[in-house]
């Protein structure tokens, strides 16, 4: 990640930048995704699927 001062994007995004916005994006190409987590057997992190109602 960049080693810039931490402050409130603009934009109301993750990034703050161009430049951060694709070490995001590299980062995020080796997570996966509930579905490929499921199929290797694991639960997916039970937080991220929480309907707000619950």
């Amino acid at each position: 990640m960049s080693n810039k001062k931490v402050s409130t994007p603009e934009n109301s995004s993750m990034s703050r930048d161009g430049k951060e916005m694709r070490e995001l994006e590299e980062t995020m190409e080796h997570v996966e995704s509930n579905k490929e987590t499921k199929e290797k057997g694991n639960v997916p992190d039970p937080i991220q699927n929480k309907k707000e109602n619950e």
